[in-house]
């Protein structure tokens, strides 16, 4: 397995073992995209020259749509925020490339109280497109494990781990989901890694299960001289001392993913 990293991108590549480099799969792994911007705009143009007809998949991992998810039909920037959306699939569905999207916290309403609707409406409006290539997984504000299979030896395991950090849990306890509880979600992943412990499985979630960056509680040296610049990078306001209280109370109470 080879790994190559573009800006916003990760690709990975399954090769043969041939004398010949011979590319089996290609992934595509995109993140914090809910935003229309040159940066986003040329980072999706790059994920497209990457296209290997019949052979590549792009996933949307989360924070699909700035600031707060998808708006509610008939509300301000329901029709804005569709197109943020269409803005990061119509390319890649134009070349062929089937399109997932994971769930992130700012699609559930940045972790609000109408989160749950917020993510049942994106399910909705990728259903009016009419388009079994284009999907979010897990769907219908489930937590997953959702499992797709890419061959026989290559298996895509997608949770929505905000489902899991989500605080109205009020929200969503209608929900018809497979599973309905946390035990239900260990227990069903235990089965899935057991049922493919002779394959290679990619698991996509937005929030990392490890993180050696600030949501894993590391910080470099310049976020505990000059913290403010976590809320303004233009802020470079000494705080010596001071300032590492602030990496220090972001590990014992942190906030949500960015």
């Amino acid at each position: 397995m080879k790994f190559l990293l573009f800006p916003g991108i990760l690709a990975l590549f399954f090769f043969q073992s041939t004398a010949q480099d011979y590319i089996r799969h290609r992934v595509i792994l995109i993140g914090d995209a809910g935003e229309t911007n040159e940066e986003q705009k040329a980072v999706l143009q790059d994920a497209v020259k990457q296209n290997i007809p019949g052979k590549t998949i792009a996933i949307f991992l989360g924070d699909n749509i700035y600031p707060k998810g998808m708006e509610l039909p008939g509300t301000k920037g329901a029709v804005e925020t569709e197109q943020i959306l269409r803005s990061q699939y119509e390319g890649l569905r134009r070349a062929g490339i089937p399109v997932f999207f994971v769930p992130g916290n700012h699609d559930w309403d940045k972790s609000g109280p109408k989160g749950y609707e917020k993510i049942l409406r994106v399910n909705r409006f990728l259903k009016e497109q009419k388009d079994s290539l284009l999907q979010m997984i897990p769907k219908d504000a489930c937590p997953g494990p959702y499992e797709l299979s890419l061959s026989d030896n290559l298996l895509l395991v997608a949770m929505d781990s905000e489902w899991w950090l989500y605080p109205f849990a009020s929200k969503r306890e209608g929900a018809d989901c497979e599973c309905k509880s946390k035990r239900d979600i260990l227990g069903k992943l235990k089965d899935i890694l057991q049922r493919n412990r002779n394959k290679i499985i990619l698991f996509a979630t937005h929030h990392p299960f490890n993180s050696y960056g600030s949501h894993g509680g590391y910080y470099s040296l310049k976020e505990h001289i000059f913290p403010l610049t976590d809320l303004n990078k233009n802020l470079y306001i000494p705080f010596p001392v001071i300032g590492s209280l602030y990496p220090l109370l972001r590990k014992v109470f942190p906030r949500g993913g960015s």
